[in-house]
């Protein structure tokens, strides 16, 4: 079965996230920050395989998702468990967390867990590449 890319060919060729997306995101009153294309982004983070690109994207469509790493976010030096379930139970938590260790964003230590975004990305690049693909 073949799939439907995440990009369209159009914004997969320089300039065309430019001509595509930057202009809606731009026309909310918001200023994209640091990508210009969507794959620089996940490039940036370490997703490179389209299977795992498709994984984030699908993981970040839940509302607890996005919650969830803004809290772990929060906690530079590693949250535990339960400093992470204001928004889902503790077995979605280690769910969701663990879907992260496996695209290499977390990482679990001493019982603790740890952002593993690259230094200078905050979670407000992970939702603009995410409202950027939602929109695209």
């Amino acid at each position: 079965m073949k799939t439907k890319p995440l990009f369209s060919a159009e914004e997969q060729q320089p300039g065309g996230y430019e001509r595509s997306v930057r202009p809606l995101i731009s026309g909310r009153g918001l200023v994209p920050v640091q990508f210009h294309t969507p794959s620089e982004f996940l490039t940036a983070l370490g997703i490179e395989q389209p299977e795992a690109q498709k994984r984030f994207y699908r993981l970040l469509q839940r509302y607890s998702v996005r919650l969830l790493f803004h809290d772990l976010l929060l906690h530079p030096g590693g949250a535990a468990l339960p400093e992470l379930l204001h928004y889902c139970s503790a077995a979605s938590a280690q769910n969701i967390l663990q879907e992260f260790i496996e695209l290499g964003l977390v990482q679990k230590k001493s019982g603790k867990y740890y952002s593993k975004l690259p230094a200078g990305m905050q979670v407000g690049d992970v939702l603009e590449w995410f409202t950027a693909t939602l929109l695209s």
